[in-house]
């Protein structure tokens, strides 16, 4: 970019939409400015520089700092919508900002003058950043995000979801004895949590996520489908007996059963109709997932053989032979006509 300097109007040019930052000899942002649609841009120093400066292209991975000691808060300059993280010069967490539409992030700080030489970084949305006080956990993410906190081991000690402006916080239920790391969790990549407290397994996954519980042998425990914190609950008898069970999503497409007798259980898109077939592809049975995606059925006799769950929607009924009957069943979601 482009400048020309005036007493305290700066002007110049540059990349249409692109934002700049007026720097003094010492690397101090002055100020900073869009360019509109004609690459150009204008702005108005607080005081007329006393030498030389320099304007400098921001973006998104660039973010530059500005210590307000007046106001004592914390500027970043970067593109709108940037979220960025301000640390102490210990590398300390101080907080987080979205940068507004004139490209500035502003976090309010008790005093500016005593935070030294602070930095400030994009918030990647792999990468959140915590900090911890005691049993206080804050930090920033993707605004919208669901995050795990978990200890050395792997344990998760609490999750959150990030709000509009990217923020965090949460409370644990104790101070952990060790360094703690945060991790975003994906529609994919539910994680899982023993509670023997309560007798309970919980599935930190976002918001309406259907998930699946295993026990260590792969055999399903059951489902339950994440509420509004991020947390899919499922009651059971005893935790502690259930050794390293497992959690993963409940794809529309893949369908999960257990077999126990004539007794079929499973979980599917909630609303789902899923067929029962025998290795041969004979229909056992049908049930349609309820509001939770859970499904029972009890079918004639026990299958000797192993047996599949399929999905089966408008355009792919099944066909069933009731020679009992003497009549012809098609399998396929309420109201089709076949």
């Amino acid at each position: 970019p482009v400048i020309r300097v005036d007493g305290t109007t700066v002007s110049g040019a540059a990349e249409p939409g692109a934002l700049v930052a007026i720097r003094d000899a010492a690397g101090n942002v002055l100020g900073s400015a869009i360019a509109d649609s004609n690459g150009q841009f204008n702005l108005t120093l607080e005081q007329a520089p006393d030498g030389p400066v320099s304007v400098l292209p921001v973006g998104d991975d660039t973010p530059l700092i500005r210590v307000d000691t007046d106001n004592n808060q914390l500027e970043a300059i970067a593109p709108p919508g940037t979220l960025v993280a301000f640390r102490d010069a210990q590398g300390q967490l101080i907080g987080s900002a979205i940068a507004d539409s004139t490209g500035t992030a502003r976090l309010p700080v008790a005093d500016a003058s005593a935070l030294g030489s602070p930095s400030v970084a994009p918030v990647d949305a792999d990468s959140p950043v915590i900090r911890v006080d005691g049993t206080t956990v804050s930090g920033a993410a993707e605004p919208g995000a669901l995050v795990a906190i978990r200890d050395a081991a792997g344990n998760v000690l609490g999750s959150a979801i990030a709000d509009s402006n990217g923020q965090f916080n949460l409370t644990l239920e104790q101070a952990p004895d060790g360094p703690v790391s945060v991790l975003p969790v994906g529609d994919d990549t539910p994680l899982i949590r023993v509670d023997t407290d309560n007798n309970q397994l919980e599935a930190i996954a976002p918001p309406g996520t259907l998930v699946a519980f295993r026990d260590a042998q792969g055999q399903l425990i059951g489902s339950a489908i994440a509420d509004s914190t991020g947390t899919a609950r499922l009651p059971v008898a005893d935790a502690s007996a259930l050794g390293s069970p497992s959690v993963a999503p409940v794809d529309a497409d893949s369908p999960v059963i257990r077999v126990d007798g004539t007794t079929v259980s499973g979980a599917a898109e909630p609303g789902a109709l899923v067929a029962i077939r025998d290795a041969a592809g004979n229909v056992l049975g049908s049930a349609i997932a309820d509001s939770n995606g859970q499904f029972n059925l009890s079918l004639e006799q026990a299958p000797d053989g192993p047996v599949s769950v399929l999905p089966v929607g408008d355009d792919n009924p099944l066909i069933r032979v009731d020679t009992d009957n003497n009549q012809l069943e098609a399998i396929a979601p309420p109201g089709t006509l076949v």
